[in-house]
């Protein structure tokens, strides 16, 4: 959720949705990571299957991400992931499949929450009219 700040430059409105964007771009890495290790891991060929199409997914999801972003003239952030990724896709594979899955989604939500809440301020700091 975003801080209960009052924000009246639309420029500064403009960045949260940018640094959103960014966050979600970089945790649709890790996610897609995350369902590639897991699809490797399973011995069950139907899960492994399912498993590698979510994970082309957030891949798919990254790109609009980034789309997104280019509309913005935003740069991309560093692909380089963080030490807190790196720690989530060595130990999430390894606490099982729930609980990854769990943790992937609980990210996705996060994130989406943060891009719609800059999305809404930002359009709601429009005018009506313009002369």
């Amino acid at each position: 959720m975003l801080p209960v700040v009052s924000i009246r430059h639309r420029a500064a409105i403009r960045w949260l949705l940018i640094d959103a964007l960014q966050r979600a771009w970089l945790h649709h890495q890790t996610i897609a990571l995350l369902y590639q290790r897991l699809a490797a891991q399973t011995t069950n060929e139907q899960h492994a299957s399912l498993l590698a199409q979510v994970a082309a997914a957030k891949v798919r999801q990254q790109q609009r991400y980034e789309q997104m972003l280019l509309r913005l003239n935003a740069p991309l952030p560093q692909t380089e992931t963080s030490l807190f990724d790196r720690f989530l896709i060595r130990l999430l594979p390894r606490c099982g499949i729930a609980v990854t899955l769990r943790c992937a989604e609980w990210i996705e939500q996060r994130d989406m929450q943060a891009i719609l809440n800059a999305a809404l301020i930002l359009r709601s700091y429009r005018r009506p009219y313009r002369l």
